[in-house]
């Protein structure tokens, strides 16, 4: 839970590196959906449960990915997102997820994301 404690700590800060958090999350979730990446699980159905039924079915849902969080919570630790413009500052918020992915794959100490 600690991670995402950091993630809450990020959005919860507002400003800048927030902004850009918060459109990184949105365009992860909106293309993954388009693309068929999110994370499927299954809960028991509500309404059976509520009805009495024993061994109520089970339906499907899509999340966030687990291991997106993993390497957010990277991001967040290296200042990454301090980096990233916010989606108001550009035109389109696709290009901070691409800056995000790129920060990710180098894995920059913090001293190199630091401007």
């Amino acid at each position: 839970m600690p991670r995402a404690n950091a993630i809450v700590r990020c959005l919860a800060a507002g400003g800048p590196p927030a902004m850009a958090l918060a459109d990184v999350i949105c365009q992860l979730v909106v293309k993954g959906a388009e693309l068929g990446e999110l994370e499927e699980y299954e809960i028991p159905d509500l309404d059976a449960v509520a009805a009495g039924v024993v061994d109520p079915p089970l339906l499907k849902r899509r999340r966030f990915r687990r291991d997106w969080l993993e390497r957010i919570f990277d991001a967040i630790e290296l200042d990454a997102f301090s980096r990233l413009p916010a989606r108001h500052r550009r035109p389109s918020a696709a290009a901070a997820a691409v800056n995000f992915q790129c920060l990710l794959r180098q894995r920059l100490p913090k001293n190199l994301l630091r401007t």
